[in-house]
């Protein structure tokens, strides 16, 4: 998968996952269409944060 994917995936993603957990135990949720940021995965590859 490449960047551009994976970025274009993610917010999807997270909804899946935020679907999993009760909305009362949510507090907020912000998906960025942007990040300054891109990490290093210990095992080799890359990470987009998101919150």
């Amino acid at each position: 998968m490449g960047l551009s994917t994976a970025k274009e995936s993610t917010p999807n993603q997270q909804d899946e996952l935020m679907s999993a957990v009760a909305s009362d135990d949510v507090s907020s949720t912000v998906q960025s269409e942007t990040s300054g940021a891109l990490f290093e995965c210990e095992a080799g590859g890359y990470y987009w944060p998101g919150t």
